[in-house]
């Protein structure tokens, strides 16, 4: 234990020599076009309920130490319409109490694309794997859903692949579409059998553009997505028609705000008809003050076997504020609440609060993340109310060289 100990101290100390001497050419360049870049993370995080256990008299506290190193071959980086990037990291966790659970999660990232006046394309491919619960998650986002409530840890195998393409008909006019595939494939860290469902998101939209100012769209979209699961499980099938505007509505806010119609068909269930939103509008008191409000309702799909993986409808808002104390120092604070209601008859409501503090020096590779969230949840299941609760305490510097 204290030789691990002392290979994370070390690393924390190696980390911040580096940044003294980090700056902002990458670590091998061959020409103007060709770069090579390496990075680091080293976190140190507290949580009060590992496992997000809802016997909270169960409720077992760790503290978590990561090491990732990342590598990235970056083409055309000095390109205006090129791009192509290749990089991978390795997260190497230790739970300091509850060692069984450690892990060394990674990720592949591959993307590419050309940006012009007239037409842009863009292509990824990810593979992705995550601690769900204990991966970092900045205020006002959530890791709520698809969360195994029975005193373990997931793990989410993520691959993720598509293209988007946008044309412009006109300086006013315009459309975007694309495809995306996702696929989901669940494991349980202890290596105990899976009780979740596999599943793949397929979606395809279509989206028609207005420029009603040099700054502000109006959008028209489609979107068709199917969810399928591994095994005998029906698919979902959404179609979602959408409007909205996205842009700056004054000097000093911006706003994206899409609504619309949609509907879930499934083999063997009646269809489900919804209104669906995403709002996202920031407004700018000061330079050094922005607060931003967000709501989003949509339908997604829960991944348990025994209850056939439900539909759920989910709707969500949040709020909050960041504090520019420099161009280097910022704080954000948000809140975040949730309520997803099940076809299986179960009701969720929970959400977090939480602060961060990130300081960037212009002109410099390196960042200090330091933060706090509290998450809870409140569930009712089978004539039965669930709850958890957790103290999310971490700091985090990283360098990219």
């Amino acid at each position: 234990m204290k030789r691990i100990h002392a290979i994370f101290y070390q690393a924390i100390v190696g980390t911040w020599l580096a940044f003294a001497c980090a700056s902002a050419a990458p670590m091998i360049s061959i020409g103007p076009h060709v770069a090579i870049h390496m990075g680091a993370e080293v976190e140190s995080k507290y949580m009060s309920n590992i496992t997000m256990s809802v016997d909270n008299a169960n409720a077992r506290d760790d503290v978590i130490l990561t090491l990732t190193p990342a590598l990235e071959l970056a083409l055309f980086e000095e390109s205006p319409h090129f791009d192509f990037r290749l990089g991978s990291k390795r997260d190497f966790l230790h739970f300091v109490q509850s060692d069984h659970f450690n892990e060394e999660p990674w990720s592949l990232n591959l993307s590419t694309g050309y940006n012009g006046e007239l037409f842009g394309l863009e292509l990824h491919y990810d593979i992705i794997e995550t601690l769900q619960n204990i991966s970092t998650i900045a205020p006002g986002q959530t890791s709520q859903q698809h969360i195994k409530f029975d005193d373990d840890i997931v793990l989410d195998d993520i691959e993720n692949m598509g293209f988007s393409f946008n044309i412009a008909f006109s300086p006013k006019t315009g459309m975007r579409s694309g495809f995306s595939l996702i696929k989901n494939d669940y494991r349980y860290v202890s290596g105990r059998p899976d009780e979740l469902l596999d599943y793949d998101v397929m979606q395809i939209p279509v989206d028609f553009l207005y420029g009603i100012t040099p700054k502000l769209e109006s959008v028209f979209g489609y979107r068709f997505r199917e969810v399928s699961f591994n095994g005998k499980v029906p698919e979902f099938k959404d179609h979602y028609i959408n409007f909205g505007l996205v842009g700056d509505i004054t000097a000093k806010s911006d706003l994206q705000l899409i609504l619309g119609y949609q509907t879930r068909n499934r083999s063997g269930m009646k269809a489900q008809n919804s209104l669906a939103a995403n709002l996202n509008w920031r407004y700018m008191t000061t330079e050094r003050l922005h607060f931003h409000l967000g709501g989003s309702r949509d339908f997604d799909a829960g991944s348990s076997k025994a209850d056939g993986a439900p539909s759920m409808q989910v709707s969500g808002i949040n709020a909050g504020f960041d504090i520019f104390f420099t161009p280097s120092v910022v704080l954000d604070s948000s809140v975040r609440l949730m309520h997803s209601s099940y076809s299986s008859g179960r009701k969720d409501l929970g959400g977090n609060i939480g602060t961060m503090l990130v300081v960037s020096p212009r002109n410099s590779n390196w960042e200090l993340q330091g933060a706090y969230r509290y998450d809870w949840n409140a569930f009712e299941a089978q004539n039965s109310t669930f709850d958890y609760k957790n103290h999310n305490v971490s700091l985090r510097t990283s360098w990219r060289y």
